[in-house]
């Protein structure tokens, strides 16, 4: 004997109000837990569908599971791929045009200078060239030896 469709309908919305009460649960109590069990949720509610519609279409459920695990992976780690190599070219740009960018700042402070120089009349020296010279050329040292290393350190924790 089946039960009324009613009563059927309420059992599920009492399932989902456990549900929704447990995670809020969860959410209040470990909030070390928050990001996993957010990801948990959004994985059931995305993949369900899927694994049902290939169950309906005579896959078994396991390999449709380790299937969109696999496409999942596969996408995953091509996107991450692409974003190394997308970092990988906009630091290289970046490289290439520090020198260019560490002249014109040299510029603009000169011309700020030679302003300072010209509206006060006084014989200015704000000793910004040089100090400046010696931080970006410490600063691109530093970042030349290191970011790419740290880029690289990231791209294989995110692996």
């Amino acid at each position: 004997m089946s039960a009324h469709p009613k009563s059927n309908e309420k059992i599920q919305l009492a399932f989902l109000m456990m549900v929704l009460t447990g995670l809020t649960a969860i959410f209040f109590v470990t909030p070390s837990l928050r990001p996993v069990s957010f990801l948990t949720v959004l994985n059931v509610l995305f993949l369900r569908p899927v694994v049902h519609y290939l169950i309906r279409r005579k896959v078994p459920k396991l390999v449709a599971i380790l299937s969109i695990y696999i496409v999942l992976a596969l996408l995953f780690f091509f996107g991450i791929n692409k974003l190394v190599h997308a970092l990988a070219e906009q630091w290289n740009g970046l490289v290439a045009s520090l020198p260019s960018l560490g002249d014109a700042a040299i510029q603009k402070l000169n011309q700020l200078e030679d302003k300072i120089r010209d509206w006060t009349g006084l014989e200015v020296n704000l000793g910004i060239h040089d100090s400046l010279v010696r931080f970006a050329s410490d600063l691109k040292d530093w970042a030349i030896n290191h970011i790419p290393s740290l880029l690289g350190s990231l791209a294989s924790a995110a692996l």
